[in-house]
């Protein structure tokens, strides 16, 4: 029972020890940070464009994601062909998100991937 309290007031994204020792690590190299954050952004750019081109509407976005509404608005349909090629990303049920898709932001061959199977899903 002890667990199950714990559960219910710890985050759905919780990390283990292991991860916040890494995560802390890893904000301490202020040059390695700084280069990632810009490949990030770069490429979430560069995708946030290529997206635009297929006739997606993309949100604006300063995260390591972006929110996208194809042009059939039938995100549900590209979030389970995606998932069957074996590329993850998000789809809600609620009524306000259903029609899109929020996609983290990888390297850019898996950007390049991910962009591959949505040509092919037009």
């Amino acid at each position: 029972e002890i667990i199950a309290a714990l559960d219910k007031i710890r985050d759905h994204y919780n990390l283990d020890r292991l991860a916040q020792v890494a995560a802390a690590a890893a904000l301490e190299d202020q040059e390695t940070l700084c280069a990632n954050v810009k490949r990030i952004c770069a490429t979430r750019d560069w995708f946030a464009a290529e997206l635009r081109a297929l006739g997606y509407e993309v949100l604006p976005s300063h995260t390591n994601f972006l929110f996208c509404t194809p042009p059939n608005r039938d995100g549900g349909r590209i979030y389970k062909e995606l998932f069957a090629r074996r590329i993850l990303v998000r789809h809600f049920s609620d009524p306000a998100l259903c029609h899109g898709l929020r996609i983290s932001i990888g390297s850019r061959e898996d950007m390049e991937t991910t962009l591959a199977a949505l040509r092919e899903l037009q």
